[in-house]
């Protein structure tokens, strides 16, 4: 199996770096391009990433630089606003790609990959086993609808100082839960972000509070006899820089077997995964 040569746009970015660095230590598996889509705002031509020098290529100068990369996978961990220009890019040179960036607008997404000669992955979230979970809850809630009516849940979730929006994770987890009968709105969710909260009442490690995703739910009884609880915690990228990593492999796959004009889930990267082991 010749080594994949993949695109981390999004650099200096934590999430994007993460990916550029996972890939950097499985050199039989993976290539990385030298060069990288940053914002605006980044200054300087380039940094330094695991001996290499990647170029830092700013919005203006993504057409001249594209054509170049187009045998390449793209990862895009870049910022909201620039989702929909890139992924234009991107189907524009014929260059099959993985989306990660929170916040984008997914349904234009899939629309201009419908229209274009590519295919790719696009999720906000990329650790397999979170995505397990929502799935099951996803289930849950299409098989037994209304089932915990009367019930109510607590959910606290917290994340890096530098995440403004409230967790998508936990949105996702609203839906599901009314649903299933329960009374909830994503306002009624506790965000953390203060440090100090994050070090005295969750205890998350100093050396990961730049980069953690803790999640809790506590669904009790209309009574309060019975009471439900759910965590999920992550510490670090490492686990969203793998998912994004197996995500580039399978679109690269489903690409090299002709597939155009479709947009995957991570769902659909899991299922793949598994039928390869049987």
């Amino acid at each position: 199996m010749n080594p994949l040569p993949i695109q981390a746009n999004g650099l200096p970015g934590r999430m994007a770096r993460a990916v550029a660095e996972a890939a950097l230590g499985r050199p039989k598996e993976f290539t990385l391009e030298p060069i990288s889509f940053c914002g605006p705002e980044i200054q300087g031509a380039s940094i330094q990433l695991g001996g290499r020098e990647i170029r830092l290529v700013p919005p203006e100068n993504r057409n001249e630089v594209n054509a170049t990369t187009a045998f390449a996978v793209a990862l895009d961990f870049t910022a909201p606003a620039a989702v929909r220009d890139n992924v234009e890019v991107y189907c524009r040179a014929g260059q099959p790609f993985v989306l990660g960036t929170t916040g984008g607008d997914y349904d234009e997404v899939r629309r201009q990959v419908a229209h274009s000669e590519v295919c790719a992955v696009a999720a906000p979230n990329m650790a397999p086993p979170i995505l397990l979970l929502q799935a099951a809850f996803e289930y849950l809630a299409d098989q037994f609808p209304a089932a915990l009516s009367g019930w109510s849940v607590k959910i606290v979730e917290s994340h890096q100082a530098g995440k403004i929006d409230t967790s998508g994770t936990a949105k996702k987890m609203v839906e599901y839960l009314k649903a299933l009968g329960i009374s909830i709105e994503g306002d009624d969710i506790e965000k953390i972000r203060d440090p100090q909260i994050q070090r005295t009442r969750l205890k998350i490690p100093e050396h990961h509070l730049g980069g953690h995703a803790y999640h809790t739910y506590r669904l009790s009884a209309p009574d309060g006899t019975v009471e439900l609880g759910l965590i999920h915690n992550v510490l670090g990228r490492a686990v969203y820089a793998e998912g994004a990593l197996t995500a580039a492999r399978f679109v690269a796959k489903r690409f090299a077997e002709g597939v155009r004009g479709h947009t995957y889930s991570m769902l659909d990267v899991l299922r793949a995964k598994g039928e390869n082991h049987e």
